[in-house]
């Protein structure tokens, strides 16, 4: 069984929509992925509450040692996302999951701030809408709610109407998911794009 998220010539592919959201960070002079999914959301939101208060706890510690818990926590929560990810449509033995006490040893507190910057990166990356609908609740960033109301719904429509199998669900970015759940809304007429496109404006005009 392999043993550590590192990026390697023989990781399956993966869509490239969730590629572009993947942030790169050095643990110990190797490369490792983070990953903002749905399933890391909800684990953050029954931790901390929403993401204004992670990242209050990020920015303002109750201490060192508070602070270094805490980042090597997320390092290892984002991390094993794509390592969950990339066990999906592994065709070899399955990657093993991070533990704090692997990435423990691999970062330095004197070097947290980059650290933090990466894991913000991440979550922003994850989160970030790029299809909009004409209403107030499609509109800006991907929110993060506590209750558990909010990803029944979403887990609903994802392997409902949407056809996403359980697994794929959990692993994908929230604001992926966000995005195609406005794509297909827009498609049977239950939403409007926020801004008006032609067929013409989504086509290259080298195709």
């Amino acid at each position: 069984m392999r043993s550590m998220n590192r990026i390697t010539a023989g990781s399956p592919p993966r869509n490239p929509l969730t590629n572009d959201r993947v942030v790169v960070v050095d643990l110990g002079g190797e490369r490792h992925e983070l990953l903002f999914t749905i399933g890391a959301a909800k684990e953050i939101s029954e931790r901390y509450g929403c993401l204004e208060a992670l990242s209050e706890a990020l920015m303002k510690p109750e201490s060192p040692e508070a602070a270094f818990i805490l980042v090597v926590e997320l390092l290892v929560l984002l991390a094993n996302q794509v390592v969950m990810l990339d066990n999906l449509s592994a065709r070899h033995a399955p990657c093993k999951l991070l533990a704090a006490e692997d990435v423990m040893p691999l970062i330095s507190p004197m070097e947290l701030r980059g650290y933090v910057d990466g894991i913000m990166r991440a979550v922003c990356d994850g989160a970030a809408r790029n299809v909009l609908s004409d209403n107030s609740a499609a509109k800006g960033q991907a929110r993060q709610a506590a209750d558990a109301e909010t990803y029944t719904w979403l887990y609903y429509f994802g392997t409902g109407p949407m056809g996403v199998s359980p697994d794929e669900f959990w692993l994908m970015p929230i604001g992926l998911f966000l995005d195609l759940r406005a794509c297909y809304l827009q498609s049977i007429g239950a939403e409007k794009p926020l801004v008006q496109q032609s067929i013409d404006d989504i086509i290259p005009e080298w195709i």
